[in-house]
Formats: C-alpha cells, sequence, structure tokens
C-alpha cells in the first residue's frame, strides 16, 4: 500500500483556533492509501499530475473537516459556558461533541476517497491502456475520545 495522504495533529489546530476551556478534542491520524496493484501504481508514477491531484484532493477534504470541528467545538464550548460550566452540561458536549467528530471524520474519508477515485477515473478516460486497472483506495483513520477539563 501507498499513501495518498497522511496528516495528523488535528488536536493541535483546533486547540490553537479554538482555546477551549471545558473540551478536549481528540487527537487524528487520517490516511488515504491506494492499494491498488502495480500496474496502477506505475501508471501513477507516470503521471505526476494526477498523483499531485489525488493529493490535493484528500487535503481539501481534511481542510473541510478540520472548518467544521472548528465551528462544532466553539458552538459546544458556548453551550457549556452559558450552563455556567456545569460538569453535566460539559459530559454532554464532550458526548455530542464526539459524536459528530466521528460522523464528519467518515465523511471526510468518505468524500477524501469518492474524489480520488473520480480523478483516476478522469486520468483513465485520456488514457486506453489504463482502462482495464482498477484502482483501490482505502481510509485509514485513528482517533482518540474526547476529553473533559477538570479543574
Amino acid at each position: 500500500m501507498r499513501e495518498i495522504f497522511n496528516i495528523s495533529g488535528l488536536k493541535k489546530s483546533l486547540l490553537a483556533k479554538v482555546k477551549p476551556k471545558y473540551l478536549i478534542p481528540p487527537d487524528l491520524t487520517f490516511i488515504i492509501e491506494n492499494s491498488s496493484d502495480a500496474k496502477v501504481m506505475g501508471a501513477l508514477d507516470k503521471n505526476s499530475s494526477a498523483r499531485d491531484a489525488m493529493e490535493e484532493a484528500a487535503e481539501r477534504s481534511y481542510e473541510r473537516l478540520e472548518r467544521q470541528l472548528v465551528i462544532a467545538l466553539k458552538e459546544r464550548e458556548q453551550n457549556i459556558d452559558a450552563a455556567n460550566g456545569d460538569g453535566k452540561a460539559a459530559e454532554q458536549g464532550a458526548i455530542e461533541f464526539e459524536a459528530f467528530y466521528k460522523a464528519q471524520v467518515r465523511l471526510a474519508r468518505d468524500a477524501a476517497i469518492r474524489d480520488i477515485e473520480r480523478i483516476w477515473a478522469g486520468v483513465a478516460r485520456s488514457n486506453r491502456e489504463y482502462q482495464a486497472y482498477r484502482l483501490r483506495v482505502d481510509g485509514r483513520i485513528v482517533f482518540g475520545q474526547v476529553g473533559i477539563v477538570r479543574s
């Protein structure tokens, strides 16, 4: 398998942009891999513009994910703040944010895979030889749990 895109450090980015008082976002490793056969790998090695477009597509999905999570984290923080930092409100905020986080990560992974497959379809249309090759893309996501700041 060859990685198309691999990034981590979402937690650090969210903490820098939101500066949460109550919730600690989980970290994330977002990996999109090409598990295709050697023919596809060779075709992509020859076509650096397609490979670059695939990386950019995965990066756009990740950037959209980050923007969504910044908005959601700010919202949850405001809700907890409105409840005067109540412990139960913080726990509920953590549960809600974690569910949203996981759903958004899956959507981002699926969008990256879909976009990469579209790029390959375009490459295959322009080169008859590649039309018989089958691209297989997968995404691995590794993330932790949302934490609550304890005072």
